[in-house]
């Protein structure tokens, strides 16, 4: 494994699609193939839900979000108290290294660049654990857990973005098991993309999973995520939450 974390560069966030615009010369269509949301785009059913919704806006919303993580609780089989709704999975994401004793952050590559940039500003080293194209960049979990040492976080997403790859969610669960002084934070956003697609959530008390809700049901303007944690963590993530971060658990 390369230790060269110059390889994560600041990076700007795909779909921005006004910068995109304010900094194009040429006027014309734009085809945004930066955001991986679903094309099909949101379901009628929920167009017609955040319609019938505009009359609650005059309210507060619920700073818990305690219908949604209720409903996911049912839903997922896991205690509502180990869920937290959040402004996307990237609020989650950002929190973590100010509730986590994190030593070293090793991310797989290439991935998601706000997984490094999240560790990077709060001042986690962060060490790269490159995928191999001639592999066909599937994550090596045996080789990633050979590098592993204790106060690590692994930050992975199953399935990756960019590459697509899966990895399998028993051999993960088994890995965290055998590594419990490891922090495995895993990015479940396109989980649901995936026919039979199996989540890590609560299986394993150092296993954190994030959950997104604007990737399958294409509505990235309303920000709307969750991540499942072990109880401990979830308490010391609300702590420091900022109050209402949640715009549309009114839906």
């Amino acid at each position: 494994m390369r230790d060269n974390t110059m390889i994560f560069q600041p990076s700007r966030h795909g779909g921005d699609v006004h910068f995109i615009t304010r900094s194009r010369e040429k006027t014309g269509d734009l085809y945004d193939f930066s955001a991986n949301s679903n094309p099909l785009g949101p379901p009628s059913w929920l167009r017609r839900t955040i319609s019938h919704s505009l009359s609650d806006l005059v309210h507060y919303p619920d700073p818990y979000c305690f219908a949604l993580t209720q409903a996911i609780a049912k839903e997922k089989s896991l205690p509502q108290s180990s869920i937290i709704a959040a402004n996307g999975t990237s609020e989650l994401l950002y929190l973590l290294p100010q509730v986590l004793d994190i030593r070293r952050a090793v991310i797989p590559v290439p991935s998601y660049i706000d997984y490094a940039r999240a560790m990077m500003i709060h001042g986690v080293e962060v060490v790269p654990f490159f995928l191999a194209e001639s592999d066909g960049f599937m994550l090596n979990l045996a080789a990633l857990q050979e590098c592993l040492q204790p106060g690590d976080a692994v930050v992975l997403a199953t399935p990756n973005n960019p590459t697509a790859t899966m990895v399998d969610a028993q051999s993960l669960v088994q890995i965290a098991r055998e590594c419990q002084k490891v922090t495995f934070i895993v990015d479940e956003a396109f989980l649901q993309f995936v026919p039979d697609g199996v989540s890590v959530a609560g299986r394993e008390a150092n296993i954190i999973s994030l959950h997104s809700m604007t990737k399958f049901f294409a509505i990235p303007g309303l920000r709307l995520g969750y991540g499942v944690f072990p109880e401990k963590v979830a308490e010391k993530v609300r702590e420091i939450m900022v109050p209402w971060s949640v715009k549309c658990n009114f839906l």
